[in-house]
């Protein structure tokens, strides 16, 4: 098998030997020169080839790392997300069938000394999962700190209650008094 590769070999080159063969001294070192000078640029072509490829493959390993930290972050926003929501339903779930959110407001009034002056109740947005109940609470003539312990005491009740809006003003009879009018939510499931 080498043999026929060295015989088709050297009947190619056997030409081009011979033509060398013909040139003198001087055109043969020209030739020489030349065929090393194209061996030294198809050389160094191929070294830049594989530096820039080097250079791209480094740059989209870089891109990679980065991006790997990004979804590892997010990852960890997406657990803590989760963790949060599965408190909210825990919550949410320990509430009680005959639980009446007008009724927690007013016992949480009473104990921050504050008199409702209206409660309404009202169905809240409806949800795919859970049943939202709303009550509209009108305050009239208390007192800033009163008025903060009463929505601190709500927010931070046993059962699950938020503050969805609030509009607060002064009274109109005592400017050292406020009204205020809150929409409060609590949830239970379907």
């Amino acid at each position: 098998m080498f043999d026929r590769l060295k015989e088709k070999l050297s009947a190619l080159l056997e030409p081009v030997q011979t033509e060398i063969n013909r040139l003198s001294a001087r055109e043969r070192m020209i030739v020489y020169g030349g065929l090393i000078g194209f061996v030294f640029f198809i050389a160094i072509v191929i070294l830049i080839w594989v530096a820039s490829t080097s250079s791209s493959y480094t740059s989209k390993i870089a891109n990679s790392k980065e991006n790997i930290q990004t979804i590892h972050e997010l990852g960890k926003k997406y657990q803590k997300s989760e963790q949060q929501v599965s408190q909210l339903d825990a919550m949410i779930s320990q509430a009680p069938k005959d639980f009446r959110l007008a009724t927690e407001l007013e016992s949480i009034a009473r104990q921050n000394e504050i008199q409702i002056d209206s409660l309404k109740e009202r169905a809240g947005q409806p949800h795919e999962y859970y049943e939202e109940t709303q009550v509209v609470v009108s305050i009239k003539d208390v007192d800033l700190r009163s008025l903060i312990d009463f929505f601190q005491s709500i927010e931070s009740s046993r059962r699950f209650m938020l503050i969805t809006n609030l509009s607060i003003k002064p009274a109109f009879k005592d400017p050292t008094k406020l009204s205020a009018q809150a929409v409060i939510s609590t949830f239970s499931p379907i």
